[in-house]
């Protein structure tokens, strides 16, 4: 490309992309020990793990629910205890009012008998307070019947919740064993989650210590998260998204693939290149080749103008030369003036001797006239066609000159399109059309594209 372009800027490019490529080489290779020396988990262990904190937030969760299911069984078990007592109370009250109204209707005719109106009046007062409060108990009662009943549905509700959630069929005889043995189980699931708080704190430091002395991106994008729980979701969500972008190709054909389509672009970079240098010089030997012909027309039509030119004025040449000597010999008669008046009709010249002299009339200065119009009229013809003639001669000069420098931009164009085809000729099929061409380019690029966020995926995924 130097010898073609007279540039070094591929040089300059190409060690430019070494120097990056070593770069980054060593870059992956010092990751790579980083990487081996971390010690890390099995995808089996790593799975087994999240398994078992799933587990044991489904059963945090359970036993949660429990609790609290547990906790509103023995606050209802406590109402149910206080309405209960609270029955028995009326009961008593009941009871004892009733005996009270029993024996008051004797102490009613006594007080008829003994004591005052006043007396009677205050005790009638009192019985319609009594039977007015024994209805308010009636009613009391029945409301806290019906609330006892709803309460005891809700209780046997409570228990066959609770009776399902133990896996045990719970009454009022079982109930405070079979519960005891769920709390001692609640209570191992409590150990057990204390010990995996402390491994979790355990791993926890370990990717903390993996995320500081990680340069990837996710890496990263973890540690802005101060969440614990947004960061699982977050890695979750990106280990899906990258495990779906998984490639099988390994590190080394990723590399191979992606060097092979930049050194592709380049070739296909150079041939696009030259396509255009062709198909423009294709195109000028065609705008050339209608030149050189228009020019070869017309030198041709100036030829055949010039030879005709050249026969007309060899014509003139003679007509005006035979002209000027019958001119010159009418001169001479002219000048035979002294001589021509001594001449008689039908008497022979003293000169010539002729007796049919054609001076003998004075005619003869019309004809000189009319012979020098002649020449005259001769002259301006051919001076006329001798100019047209010199001109067509320059214009032929300069076509002949044009249809040669025609002729040699055609030769150069010829040229470089000669040697363009002998460059890319493989096999004898020349394909050099710039439009697919450049569809080739599209493709490499879009599959270095591809290979180029395949590596950068499993680059990703490396801590």
């Amino acid at each position: 490309m130097e010898d073609i372009t007279g540039s070094q800027i591929y040089r300059t490019i190409g060690k430019a992309v070494y120097e990056k490529a070593k770069e980054k080489r060593e870059e992956i290779q010092v990751l790579k020990q980083q990487i081996s020396a971390i010690p890390t988990l099995s995808e089996d262990e790593v799975k087994e793990k999240n398994a078992i904190i799933l587990n044991n937030k489904n059963k945090m969760g359970s036993v949660k629910k429990t609790l609290d299911e547990k906790v509103h069984l023995l606050n209802l078990s406590q109402k149910r205890s206080q309405i209960l007592l609270r029955l028995e109370q009326l009961n008593v009250e009941r009871n004892a009012i009733e005996i009270k109204k029993e024996a008051f209707h004797p102490q009613e005719i006594k007080l008829q008998k003994h004591q005052s109106l006043d007396v009677y009046r205050s005790e009638l007062t009192l019985q319609f307070s009594e039977e007015k409060r024994l209805k308010e108990s009636q009613n009391e009662l029945s409301a806290l019947q019906e609330k006892i009943k709803r309460h005891e549905a809700r209780l046997q509700e409570a228990l066959d919740k609770m009776s399902a959630f133990v896996r045990t069929a719970l009454n009022d005889t079982n109930f405070m064993s079979e519960t005891k043995k769920f709390e001692q189980y609640i209570t191992s699931l409590d150990n057990s989650l204390e010990n995996l708080k402390e491994n979790g704190a355990k791993i926890r430091n370990k990717l903390t210590v993996v995320l500081d002395n990680s340069n990837n991106i996710h890496a990263k994008s973890i540690k802005n998260i101060k969440n614990l729980a947004e960061q699982l979701t977050y890695a979750e969500s990106e280990y899906l998204i990258l495990q779906n972008r998984i490639t099988t190709y390994t590190d080394q054909e990723l590399k191979n693939n992606i060097d092979k389509y930049q050194e592709l672009l380049l070739v296909l970079q150079q041939k696009y290149n030259d396509a255009l240098s062709r198909e423009g010089a294709l195109h000028e030997l065609t705008t050339i080749s209608i030149d050189i012909k228009k020019s070869a027309d017309l030198q041709k039509e100036y030829v055949q103008t010039s030879k005709q030119l050249s026969s007309d004025i060899e014509i003139l040449e003679k007509e005006i030369e035979a002209l000027t000597k019958k001119k010159e010999t009418q001169l001479q008669f002219a000048s035979l003036d002294e001589h021509r008046k001594y001449l008689k009709d039908g008497e022979p010249c003293a000169l010539c001797g002729s007796t049919d002299h054609p001076y003998a009339h004075a005619q003869n200065l019309l004809h000189l006239g009319e012979v020098e119009l002649e020449i005259f009229q001769k002259t301006e013809a051919f001076n006329i066609k001798k100019n047209k003639y010199t001109h067509l001669l320059k214009e032929i000069s300069v076509a002949e000159s044009k249809i040669e420098i025609l002729t040699t931009q055609a030769h150069n164009r010829n040229i470089v399109v000669l040697e363009i085809e002998n460059k890319w000729t493989i096999g004898g099929d020349v394909s050099l059309v710039s439009s697919l061409i450049a569809n080739e380019i599209e493709q490499a690029k879009s599959s270095l594209k591809s290979f180029t966020e395949a590596q950068e995926f499993i680059t990703s995924l490396n801590f």
